[in-house]
């Protein structure tokens, strides 16, 4: 499952690719409809 913190944890750590098959491929439990889904359906707060 995708969280909002192991989304951010991820941005962090990934310099150059931020696509949901690149964290999907690095993500053993997520898949890239999961990420995707996660995406159009979840706020992320802003600062």
């Amino acid at each position: 499952m995708l969280t909002q913190t192991t989304y951010i944890e991820y941005l962090l750590s990934t310099p150059n690719n931020y696509t949901c098959t690149h964290l999907a491929a690095h993500l053993p439990d997520v898949s890239h409809d999961q990420a995707n889904r996660f995406l159009r359906t979840s706020t992320l707060p802003v600062n």
